[in-house]
């Protein structure tokens, strides 16, 4: 998907196009190292869906809406 992508904390229920694709990506990968290193209690899922989605943005590719969406809830609810 290229262009803007989903923002974090965006209430507007779109996209919002403020952000560049790699500041997008330089976002979803902090949160995958914050989840990673100081994340508590993630379900198997969860800890399945993080390795998921950071192999899928060393490979280049981007999150869709939901994947953000998932990724944001997991960060803000398992670490401190």
């Amino acid at each position: 998907m290229a262009g803007g992508q989903c923002v974090p904390g965006d209430e507007s229920g779109g996209l919002a196009m403020s952000l560049t694709d790699q500041q997008q990506r330089i976002i979803w990968q902090q949160w995958i190292d914050a989840i990673t290193t100081e994340g508590r209690d993630l379900t198997p899922w969860e800890e399945s869906f993080v390795e998921s989605v950071a192999d899928q943005l060393t490979r280049g590719r981007y999150l869709s809406e939901k994947q953000a969406a998932i990724l944001e809830r997991i960060y803000a609810e398992k670490t401190p």
